[in-house]
C-alpha cells in the first residue's frame, strides 16, 4: 500500500467504511490487483474483506453477465466520477447489480485509486417489474383502444344500416302511394276519354293532390339529408347578438350574456338551435316554460334549451339521436332533427346531449368551442366559395 494512502488518517478511514453498506475496494491500477476492501464485502461478492487481497480485479466478474449490463472493468482510471451500472459476481454465485464509483487518490495513473460498489440489486430489479408493469399497462391500454374503435365501428355500421333501412322506408312510403295514385289516374284519364264526368274530374283531382303530398314529402327528406354535405365556414361572430335576433324565439325565456364573440358557422348554429326548439315546444305542448341559456364556459360555450316535458327515458337519451328515430306519430316526423342537429355539433367541434332536468323535463345541450375554424372550411377561401350550401 503508498505512502498516500497512509496519509488519508487510518482511523477516519476506517470510520468511514465501517459505517457506509457500500463496499470500498482500494485497485493498483497498474497491476489490476485489490490492494485493500473494507465494507460489507462478504454479503456482497459472497468474500470476506481478507479475502479480497491480493485479487484481481477481473475476478469479481460474473461468469455469465446480463447481456444488457457491462461487467466490471476495464476500468479508465483517467475518468473520476460514477460509471454506468456494472453486473458483479455476488453472494452465493448469484448476480448483483452495482454502480460503480472511481476517485483517484493521486493524479490518475500514478497512485492507487478508490473503488466504490454501491448494491442497486432491489432497486433494480424493482424497475425492471416496474418496466414489465409498464409494458403490461401499455398492452391492457392498446387492447382497450383497439375493443373502443371496434365498438366505434360497429356503432358506425349499425348506424349505416339503420340509416339504409330508415331511408329506404321514409322514401318508400310516399314513393308507392306516389305510384299507385298515377296507376289510378291513368285509368281515370282512360275512362274520361270514353265518357267525361265531373266525379272523374274530382277523383284525378284528389290523387294529384295526393301524389303531390306525397312528393313534397319525398323534397323534404332529400333535402334534409343535403345537409350533411354542408361543409362548416367559421366567421367573427357574437353569438349573444345573433340569438337575439333569432326569429324563432316567440314564448321563449331568453338567458344570455351582453355580447359572446366567437368564430363560428351561423348556419350550423341554427341547425341545432331549431329542432331543440321545436323538440322542446312539442314536450310542453303549448304550455309556456321553455328556457333557452347561452354561457360561456371554461373550454367554449354552451347552448341549452330546457323544457319541463315529460322528458326523455334514460334509455333512449342516445338513441334519440339515431337517424329515423322518432318517438311521435307515423306520419308525424321524420326522425332526422336531433340526428341532423347534432351532426351540425360535430361538424363545429363540439357535442350535443340530452340531459334529464332537475324537477322533471328535459335539458338539450350543445358544447361548442369559441374557435370552430380548425373543423371547417375559412371564410372567404376558394375552397370555401366551391362548397354549395344546402337550402334550409
Amino acid at each position: 500500500m503508498s505512502d498516500d494512502f497512509d496519509t488519508l488518517g487510518k482511523d477516519l478511514l476506517d470510520l468511514l467504511l465501517d459505517r457506509t453498506p457500500d463496499v470500498f475496494l482500494l485497485v493498483d491500477p497498474k497491476r489490476m490487483e485489490i490492494l485493500a476492501a473494507r465494507g460489507p464485502s462478504e454479503s456482497l461478492l459472497g468474500k470476506p474483506a481478507s479475502a479480497l487481497c491480493p485479487m484481481p480485479l477481473a475476478a469479481l466478474c460474473p461468469r455469465q453477465p446480463a447481456p444488457h449490463l457491462p461487467c466490471l472493468g476495464p476500468i479508465h482510471f483517467a475518468q473520476e466520477g460514477r460509471w454506468a451500472e456494472m453486473a458483479i459476481a455476488g453472494a452465493g454465485g448469484m448476480l448483483r447489480v452495482c454502480s460503480v464509483w472511481v476517485v483517484p487518490l493521486d493524479p490518475p495513473g500514478r497512485g492507487p485509486v478508490l473503488v466504490r460498489l454501491t448494491d442497486i440489486s432491489e432497486r433494480y430489479d424493482l424497475e425492471r417489474k416496474l418496466r414489465a408493469a409498464q409494458q403490461g399497462v401499455r398492452k391492457v391500454d392498446v387492447e382497450r383502444a383497439r375493443e373502443q374503435q371496434a365498438r366505434q365501428e360497429k356503432r358506425r355500421t349499425d348506424l349505416l344500416y339503420i340509416f339504409a333501412a330508415g331511408l329506404s322506408h321514409e322514401l318508400n312510403n310516399p314513393l308507392c302511394a306516389a305510384l299507385a295514385n298515377f296507376a289510378a289516374a291513368q285509368d281515370i284519364c282512360r275512362e274520361a276519354a270514353e265518357r267525361p264526368s265531373r266525379e272523374n274530374a274530382a277523383e284525378m283531382h284528389e290523387l294529384m293532390r295526393d301524389s303531390h303530398a306525397a312528393l313534397k314529402r319525398m323534397e323534404g327528406l332529400v333535402k334534409s339529408l343535403r345537409q350533411l354535405e354542408y361543409q362548416p365556414r367559421a366567421q367573427p361572430l357574437d353569438a349573444a347578438a345573433w340569438l337575439r335576433k333569432h326569429p324563432d324565439l316567440a314564448g321563449i325565456e331568453l338567458e344570455a350574456p351582453e355580447t359572446l364573440p366567437v368564430r363560428s358557422d351561423p348556419v350550423l348554429l341554427e341547425r341545432i338551435l331549431v329542432p331543440l326548439l321545436d323538440n322542446a315546444r312539442r314536450a310542453m305542448n303549448g304550455r309556456p316554460g321553455i328556457r333557452l341559456v347561452l354561457a360561456k364556459a371554461p373550454d367554449g360555450f354552451s347552448l341549452r334549451v330546457e323544457d319541463r316535458g315529460p322528458g326523455v327515458p334514460p334509455d333512449l337519451a342516445e338513441r334519440v339521436f339515431d337517424p329515423f328515430f322518432t318517438t311521435r306519430p307515423p306520419g308525424q316526423g321524420l326522425g332526422l332533427g336531433l340526428f341532423l342537429a347534432r351532426h351540425a355539433a360535430q361538424q363545429l367541434g363540439g357535442t350535443l346531449t340530452l340531459e334529464p332536468r332537475d324537477g322533471g323535463g328535459c335539458v338539450a345541450v350543445a358544447r361548442l368551442p369559441m374557435d370552430s375554424t380548425p373543423f371547417g372550411v375559412k371564410a372567404g377561401s376558394a375552397q370555401y366559395e366551391s362548397f354549395r350550401t344546402p337550402s334550409r
